[in-house]
């Protein structure tokens, strides 16, 4: 089922997910986490789950973001009641590397791989049938 995103003010869905979400880079805490959501037949998200390690207040931010997605997709003309298609928006905050130890360097170090990985499965199905989408260009807190 090709399910497409109706993007206001001329962003893109990644950036759209992102948009006022509160998410600040802790230069030796660098985290992600992996958020599933499906829109049905109407075009609204009627299920929403996360795992990863930010923490409840960036969970709730892409949350919601998620949500406003609500009504702005554009469903094909053959759409049926039981149809629907399921997404995962992998986000990371990476950090910098400002007085950290070798744990948290190795950590983003790491990450930066995986998000790598995920951006080179995005736009494709999983073996669930649900489509990945490209990770957000990770945060980083640089100081000068």
């Amino acid at each position: 089922m090709d399910y497409d995103f109706i993007i206001p003010k001329e962003t893109n869905l990644i950036d759209f997910l992102k948009f006022n979400a509160k998410l600040y880079p802790d230069s030796c805490n660098p985290r992600m986490s992996m958020f599933y959501f499906r829109i049905n037949h109407l075009g609204l998200v009627d299920s929403l789950y996360s795992e990863g390690n930010f923490d409840t207040k960036e969970k709730e931010a892409i949350n919601q973001n998620i949500l406003k997605t609500n009504r702005n997709w554009i469903l094909p003309n053959n759409t049926k009641d039981k149809d629907k298609c399921w997404f995962i928006y992998p986000c990371f905050i990476i950090g910098g590397l400002d007085n950290c130890d070798i744990r948290a360097q190795k950590k983003r170090e790491e990450l930066l791989v995986l998000r790598s990985l995920l951006f080179k499965k995005a736009a494709r199905e999983d073996s669930l049938g649900r489509y990945l989408l490209p990770p957000n260009l990770p945060l980083v807190n640089i100081r000068r």
